[in-house]
């Protein structure tokens, strides 16, 4: 079975903090100027869920040192 590597999804805290982001609300514009696709971006609740792939797309590539658990 395949399915999507949940490792490679995370919320707009944990992305702004891997990428060194003040907070959510910078990526929060990126969705709301619809730099991101379809694909990328999924609200679930009042929680917005970013693929890695989105977020290397529209931001570059992880920066060293982010907060990466």
């Amino acid at each position: 079975m395949t399915g999507i590597d949940l490792n490679r999804v995370l919320t707009l805290n944990e992305a702004a903090a891997r990428w060194k982001l003040a907070d959510g609300a910078t990526i929060r514009k990126a969705i709301e100027r619809k730099r991101f696709k379809a694909h990328e971006i999924r609200k679930s609740g009042s929680i917005w869920l970013i693929s890695l792939d989105g977020m290397e797309r529209v931001f570059g590539p992880e920066p060293e040192g982010g907060n990466h658990k």
